[in-house]
């Protein structure tokens, strides 16, 4: 005959074995689980290391990725593909490439042959770049090559072209490219009086090489009250048009240019005032 107390006891160690194996069995299935993630987590800190590694030994180059920025304008392509190394096709797509890209970057837009459309309804305020290029690749003939053709707009008795508003401490150029300021259309009246392309504000360096200016738009650009620019004209031809309307501090170095039929470099400046000329 069993001992009721012994069977008890028996029972209870039982139970208190299951109890203990379970523990066991859980806190083993714990450990697993926290060497496993802590296996992952070394995993990814060792990539993350290494890539980390490798961004030290060349920033420079990161750098240079970040900041640097290059798209072609092709009006003709049937779809845009606005990235960087990507083209876009009108005027709009490139402001929008553009204001994507970091402030104080580097952007060059690269031109083929044939007409690029500046078209727009209102001003453009691009953000504050490191530079901004329109970089001609086709021809290099004056007259052939890329032109950047300005729509005018009726502006009552008058003719306007949409302004563009240059970017902000920065430096703008034009390099192998023609500007075509416009045909101003015989209804509607000839171009405004005060009429100009480019609106220039703050400290900007403008820098016009290999370019052809013509149309009958009076002006290329308008300095603006409180604006220093600095102007750098390198084998430059002006065809009726004049470059620069005044308002602020005008600083030119001329360079080789050339003008024809009536053209100016600038006019309504003072030399030793609000002009300084090399």
């Amino acid at each position: 005959m069993s001992d009721p107390d012994l069977d008890l006891i028996q029972g209870a160690a039982g139970a208190l074995n299951a109890t203990d194996a379970r523990i066991n069995g859980f806190l083993d299935s714990v450990d697993d689980e926290v060497d496993q993630r802590l296996d992952a987590a070394q995993a990814t800190l060792l990539v993350r290391q290494q890539a980390y590694d490798t961004m030290a030994n060349n920033l420079e180059g990161v750098v240079l990725s970040t900041m640097e920025r290059q798209i072609d304008w092709l009006p003709n392509e049937a779809a845009n593909n606005p990235v960087n190394g990507g083209h876009v096709r009108t005027w709009a797509e490139l402001v929008n490439f553009i204001n994507t890209c970091p402030p104080g970057s580097n952007v060059i837009v690269r031109m083929q042959d044939g007409d690029h459309h500046f078209s727009t309804s209102t001003p453009n305020h691009l953000p504050f770049l490191g530079s901004l290029t329109f970089l001609g690749i086709g021809s290099t003939v004056a007259g052939s090559r890329p032109r950047i053709v300005l729509t005018p707009a009726d502006a009552g008795n008058s003719i306007n072209a949409s302004p563009f508003m240059g970017p902000n401490n920065s430096v703008l150029r034009f390099e192998k490219v023609d500007i075509d300021l416009g045909t101003a259309p015989n209804v509607g009246g000839a171009f405004h009086s005060g009429n100009m392309w480019l609106r220039l504000y703050g400290i900007t360096d403008l820098q016009l090489s290999s370019v052809k200016v013509f149309g009958d738009a009076p002006y290329l650009a308008r300095v603006y009250t409180g604006a220093i620019v600095r102007a750098t004209l390198s084998s430059v031809e002006v065809d009726k048009a004049t470059l620069f309307a005044p308002g602020g501090i005008l600083l030119l170095y001329a360079g080789s240019q050339a003008l024809t039929n009536g053209a100016a470099l600038h006019s309504g400046f003072t030399l030793g005032t609000d002009l300084l000329e090399t």
